[in-house]
């Protein structure tokens, strides 16, 4: 269920330039985790499964308050106490506000 909760993170960064190869890293743990890739690719962000060796950003979060986070189920300050983040907190964001759900 995550990982089609989270194909929709390439539409979540779609205003967000970036140079090619800027990689965003969102590992979940839990039984129901898996570590995702969002890269930069020329004009648009690409998604696809595993770790590269180097990521500009690394979002470390729990299985449950990710699909919490993208299925509306955390507020602002809740999804923010959620994650772990290192590198650019800047390219975390639009992860913060990334919803795969419309009610």
């Amino acid at each position: 269920m995550l990982e089609i909760a989270l194909r929709g993170l390439p539409h979540a960064y779609r205003d967000v330039s970036a140079p090619d190869g800027t990689t965003l890293v969102v590992a979940a743990h839990g039984p129901a985790g898996g570590i995702w890739t969002l890269v930069r690719e020329g004009a648009k962000w690409v998604l696809s499964g595993g770790c590269p060796d180097r990521a500009s950003t690394s979002i470390r979060i729990s299985d449950e308050n990710l699909w919490r986070l993208l299925f509306n189920a955390l507020n602002q300050p809740q999804a923010e106490a959620a994650v772990e983040i290192e590198g650019d907190a800047a390219l975390a964001r639009p992860l913060l506000a990334a919803r795969s759900v419309i009610v």
